[in-house]
């Protein structure tokens, strides 16, 4: 019974990994490298049954062989073809609100989606844009590298003059227009608050006019 409940599991496996290899040449694809904290994007130019791997044709002009069914260690993103993306908005706990992400900037009008971002390293400047039209993500598009965060992209660049280096808050040592993302958010963060401060004192007011009116009503009867 476990040897035949085995290969039920098998066969499902196979033929899940066979649905999911299935119309992937010609797609555009992002491939993480782990060693570069980014995504390489690329073209998915052709399938080898044999082997059940994907030939990837890189912007840059090289190729790789890749293996990207379910359950495998590649991690990719698939990427899209018009433009526009579907950032995730920020969110509300306990009445605290968080700003956690690049896209809840965008969305909040704090950063364009095209934006220019800087950042400085031992007397050397890096620049890099947004790029919310390649995938569902909001990424930081650095030549042929794409990341996923500020920290990421900042620790990328400053290890070109310090190999050794870590870990970088990317929020407090990027910018936009000479100011660090970290005082954007804040602002946003602020400004957020405000308006939810402006909202609760019209709820108070609408509130007691209609005490005033029932009160009204009251003594007139």
């Amino acid at each position: 019974n476990n040897e035949a409940a085995v290969d039920t599991k098998k066969n499902r496996l196979r033929l899940m990994q066979k649905d999911d290899v299935a119309d992937c040449v010609g797609r555009r694809i992002g491939i993480w490298w782990k060693n570069d904290c980014c995504y390489f994007f690329g073209t998915v130019v052709e399938y080898n049954k044999a082997t059940c791997r994907h030939k990837v044709a890189y912007d840059d002009g090289t190729d790789q062989w890749l293996d990207l069914r379910k359950g495998t260690k590649t991690k990719f993103i698939w990427l899209k073809d018009g433009s526009g993306s579907e950032n995730k908005t920020s969110k509300t706990t306990d009445n605290k609100i968080i700003i956690g992400s690049l896209a809840d900037l965008i969305q909040k009008n704090y950063l364009p989606s095209d934006a220019l971002l800087e950042t400085e390293y031992k007397g050397k400047t890096y620049q890099a844009r947004l790029d919310c039209t390649s995938s569902d993500l909001v990424l930081i598009h650095d030549r042929l590298r794409y990341f996923e965060s500020p920290s990421r992209w900042a620790v990328s660049c400053f290890r070109s003059s310090n190999p050794t280096k870590k870990s970088v808050n990317g929020w407090r040592y990027v910018r936009y227009k000479g100011k660090s993302l970290e005082d954007i958010r804040s602002d946003c963060l602020s400004q957020i608050q405000r308006d939810q401060n402006h909202l609760s004192e019209e709820k108070i007011a609408c509130a007691s006019e209609s005490d005033k009116v029932d009160e009204l009503q009251i003594k007139g009867n």
